[in-house]
């Protein structure tokens, strides 16, 4: 990662974001001192601001443009979503297929992962309707 680069901006840009998940799970289970709160909450919002506006810079909004513009990198970029859509399908059922053997605790986990696998079965379809009619 080159320093002062735009990868490194997205990094802190996502160690704030890490910051913010820290401190909205200390609101639920109280597990970090006070200063501590205090001190991370003002680093979650510096890193999101400074480095979240760095990562725009014209330079690289201009070399973002001509990746996205180049046809190979789409075709590499529609291939990897394509198969972490399909490790995602596989590793929900996986996990349907625990959580309902593991008892009646865990049924509603299951039942929220079924949900979220037939809404993405239906949104897939649907979106593959659009761009069949669009093309």
């Amino acid at each position: 990662m080159k320093m002062f680069g735009k990868s490194y901006y997205e990094a802190l840009f996502y160690l704030g974001i890490g910051f913010g998940v820290v401190i909205a799970l200390n609101r639920r289970f109280k597990f970090l001192p006070d200063f501590a709160v205090g001190f991370l909450t003002g680093l979650s919002i510096v890193l999101m601001l400074v480095a979240g506006a760095l990562r725009f810079k014209e330079k690289y909004l201009k070399a973002a443009e001509i990746r996205r513009g180049d046809e190979r990198m789409q075709m590499i970029s529609g291939k990897a979503h394509e198969a972490a859509y399909y490790a995602l399908l596989a590793l929900g059922a996986v996990a349907i297929l625990s959580f309902s053997f593991l008892g009646e605790a865990f049924i509603r986990a299951a039942l929220g992962i079924a949900g979220a696998i037939f809404f993405l079965f239906i949104a897939q379809l649907i979106a593959g309707w659009i761009y069949a009619k669009r093309l």
